[in-house]
């Protein structure tokens, strides 16, 4: 697999040395620390992609530990090195970001990236090889097609955490010494992204068309089902991606690459809005209110209360209303109100149940599944109580029975079952005013 010592081999930085994109990383944390951010980022766009991955540079610092890196692309570039090769790091991120990737491994000779002026990508990195190096004096590691005229003026090309087919088109410019192959997939993601959540959540689309209408036309009543289901999928993959490594995302999802993640989310809620504008273009709303709560919620609601607490129950009432819409049952504006408050009810209960169990992980894993389950009877049951159906009654028995294995899981795993109550007071008095609010007006 190795070339020859005497050639420079030289290394992209992002989607190839590391599964992520760093600026993108120094973008999100820039974010998450801002609030106001976003309006500088526009500014220094609009001097140029180059000068806004300088400043980011500047007002970020990653921690290099929680990046997620190509550990067997990284043994092979070791043993490189061993050999007497020298590496250089060619990226399109900024210099100030490719110098601290360079001193965390201390692989590389020498670095050469972007400087605030030239965004190092395509054949502008092309051009700065070959002046520093010369034609086919150079081998070249990396992972996108917008590497091709890099490989085209090097000597071998090596192909990188990229599809088959990408490896085939760079062989036909320039032989491929190497070829390490992408470990995801479009499939690998959306699997990873639909969980029992997003499941739980979209079937509620189907209440008031129970309640109401159960003779509703059943294909209208499906492609609507499956715009709402996309949608929550899609946020749901923004969600976990736009999430920084100081939220809490998994090393999994930042290993994921932003174009795969963000190119699926944005083509699943196009769908949707497609379908949307088709069927019932009153749908586009509640579908937009679920992408962007799920953004917010990523960037910014994770570590501020009570705002972390209203993702979940905001999302759910727009699926409801989904499928308020489009059986045009119009009993949104009542039934609302009473989904919201217990929706947060359960979610304010949800991190003091998990605070009980932590020593429990099997516990840990079970209890918020419990919880969304239960808040999904209620709503089933409110629905069919506003639609004054027999049914409600079933209905009632199951949450009586979710209820009843909710509280016995609870008080078997709390030495003191009263903990649950009066851990973080604040929690309730904000559910007590919600309720009284609703009640008294």
């Amino acid at each position: 697999m190795g070339a020859s010592s005497e050639v420079p081999l030289c290394v992209d930085l992002d989607g190839t040395l590391t599964y992520s994109d760093l600026s993108w990383l120094a973008v999100l944390q820039l974010l998450k620390n801002d609030r106001l951010a976003l309006i500088r980022l526009v500014v220094w766009l609009t001097n140029g992609l180059a000068f806004l991955k300088r400043q980011v540079a500047i007002q970020t610092k990653l921690d290099m530990k929680e990046v997620p890196w190509f550990t067997e692309f990284i043994d092979f570039l070791e043993n490189e090195k061993k050999r007497g090769r020298k590496l250089v790091l060619c990226t399109a991120a900024d210099y100030n970001l490719a110098k601290d990737v360079a001193a965390h491994w201390g692989l590389f000779d020498e670095v050469i990236a972007s400087d605030g002026f030239t965004n190092l990508r395509g054949r502008s990195k092309a051009k700065t090889l070959v002046r520093r190096f010369g034609e086919k004096a150079f081998d070249y590691a990396g992972n996108s097609f917008v590497d091709l005229p890099v490989w085209a003026k090097s000597r071998q090309a090596i192909v990188v955490n990229a599809h088959p087919f990408l490896a085939k088109l760079a062989a036909k410019r320039v032989p491929v010494a190497a070829y390490f192959p992408r470990k995801t997939s479009f499939r690998s993601i959306l699997s990873q992204a639909v969980d029992k959540a997003t499941v739980l959540q979209s079937l509620l689309f189907f209440a008031p068309a129970l309640a109401f209408k159960p003779m509703y036309k059943l294909g209208t009543l499906l492609i609507g089902f499956f715009a709402t289901f996309i949608t929550l999928t899609a946020s749901r993959l923004a969600q976990m991606h736009l999430a920084t490594p100081s939220q809490g995302a998994s090393k999994h999802w930042q290993s994921l690459s932003p174009c795969l993640c963000i190119g699926l989310a944005t083509g699943l809620f196009t769908v949707s809005l497609i379908i949307a504008a088709v069927i019932k273009s009153a749908l586009i709303l509640p579908l937009l209110l679920i992408v962007l709560t799920g953004i917010a919620g990523a960037l910014y609601l994770q570590e501020s209360f009570p705002s972390n607490l209203l993702v979940l129950p905001i999302q759910t009432t727009a699926v409801i209303i989904c499928g308020d819409i489009v059986v045009g049952a119009g009993m949104v504006m009542k039934l609302v109100p009473i989904w919201f408050f217990i929706a947060l009810t359960f979610q304010c209960l949800t991190p003091q149940i998990h605070g009980l169990v932590q020593e429990s992980s099997e516990a840990h894993s079970q209890i918020p599944y419990y919880l969304a389950i239960t808040t999904a009877l209620i709503t089933i049951a409110l629905v069919f109580l506003q639609a004054r159906n027999t049914a409600s009654v079933i209905l009632g028995l199951l949450f009586a029975y979710w209820i009843l294995r909710l509280v016995r899981k609870t008080y078997a795993l709390a030495s003191n079952p009263w903990e649950l109550i009066t851990r973080d007071s604040e929690l309730i008095i904000v559910q007590l005013a919600l309720l009284l609010v609703y009640l008294y007006t």
